[in-house]
């Protein structure tokens, strides 16, 4: 019994541990989803502008 719950624990800690790099992973990709969004806001702005001339 003793073995069996060692066993679990070490599997829960590994499990823990990958389920924060997978929200490591989701943040920076997030991230560079915003930055991507605001460039492109950016790009269209700088056209409509540009065609308003």
């Amino acid at each position: 019994m003793d073995e069996d719950r060692k066993e679990l624990l070490k599997q829960l800690d590994y499990l823990k541990k990958e389920l924060k790099e997978a929200e490591e992973t989701i943040d920076m990709l997030q991230r560079e989803n915003d930055d991507l969004g605001e460039k492109s806001w950016l790009e269209m702005s700088v056209m409509i502008w540009l065609l308003k001339k």
